[in-house]
């Protein structure tokens, strides 16, 4: 079965209905099931309200642009920007409903291929777009937790969720393990793209030669080939390209974060926006893990 007849199959039809149906039940479950009147009516609106959460929908936008903007740079302007626009739609939409055996990095090389863009580039692309995205982690985590402090960012008192008490101590291993996962992946990635792409290969394919990692064996020595055809691709380039690529990309990921300040400053005063964007960094990358 080729790409385009997996992407019908998942996506059409009941298949494509359910995770939508799922997604707005339970936010409207949601909704109703914590709906106070009360609670309703002390909400100041005001012209300030509307102008933060205005903001928080123009910064939803600039999201979505800088992912348009990575694109048209990674794709050296082969695509101009009305297809990346459609592209990152359309690959944004697929992710979200697509089951997690398809996930949005096989529907982003299919709708690149139907670009006329060759697989070999498609491959390369997609897998710095990872890179790109994996490094705005790696550099802005420790940024902001020496910029605030450990303690502001995860309290040393632990909390607790129901009945269940969560020490501190859980929450900041968790984060450093996938905090390490994460800096071990982006720098094979990036050493792999701009430096010795065979030799990380290798490396790679003899790590999960281990018995405990044999089960993944394939998709590691695919996921080598890709490196070495990434790094066909991107290597040599210059450090603008790079620098324009990571600033899109951390454009994007900044206006996600900054959607959820507004939103809250449209409520009431926000003392510290650092901290707000720090804890959904923690957040993000404890979520990663599984």
């Amino acid at each position: 079965m080729d790409g385009i007849s997996t992407i019908e199959k998942y996506l059409k039809g009941w298949r494509l209905y359910i995770p939508i149906i799922l997604g707005l039940g339970v936010t409207f479950w949601l909704i109703y099931s914590t709906y106070n009147v009360e609670d309703f009516r002390r909400i100041p609106f005001s012209h300030s309200m509307t102008g933060y959460l205005f903001i928080a929908i123009l910064l939803v936008g600039l999201r979505v642009f800088g992912y348009i903007w990575r694109l048209r740079i990674l794709s050296e302007r082969e695509l101009n920007w009305k297809q990346c626009f459609q592209l990152i739609l359309l690959w944004e939409f697929a992710s979200a409903v697509s089951p997690g055996a398809i996930g949005g990095t096989f529907i982003a090389l299919i709708l690149l291929a139907q670009e006329n863009i060759n697989t070999g580039r498609s491959t390369a692309v997609v897998l710095v777009t990872s890179f790109l995205d994996e490094l705005f982690f790696v550099l802005m985590v420790p940024l902001v937790f020496f910029t605030i402090g450990f303690e502001s960012i995860i309290p040393n008192a632990g909390f607790e969720l129901g009945e269940i008490s969560v020490p501190t101590g859980g929450i900041m291993f968790y984060f450093w393990f996938g905090y390490g996962v994460l800096l071990v992946w982006t720098l094979l990635l990036g050493l792999g793209i701009l430096w010795k792409p065979r030799s990380i290969k290798r490396v790679i394919v003899a790590i999960f030669g281990l018995r405990i990692l044999k089960k993944w064996r394939r998709g590691a020595v695919n996921w080598g080939q890709d490196i070495v055809v990434a790094s066909k691709h991107f290597q040599g380039k210059g450090l603008g390209f790079w620098l324009k690529g990571f600033g899109a990309t951390t454009l994007s990921w900044t206006s996600r974060y900054l959607v959820v300040n507004f939103i809250i400053l449209s409520f009431g005063p926000v003392s510290d926006h650092i901290l707000i964007f720090a804890r959904q960094l923690v957040m993000w990358v404890i979520l990663l893990v599984p």
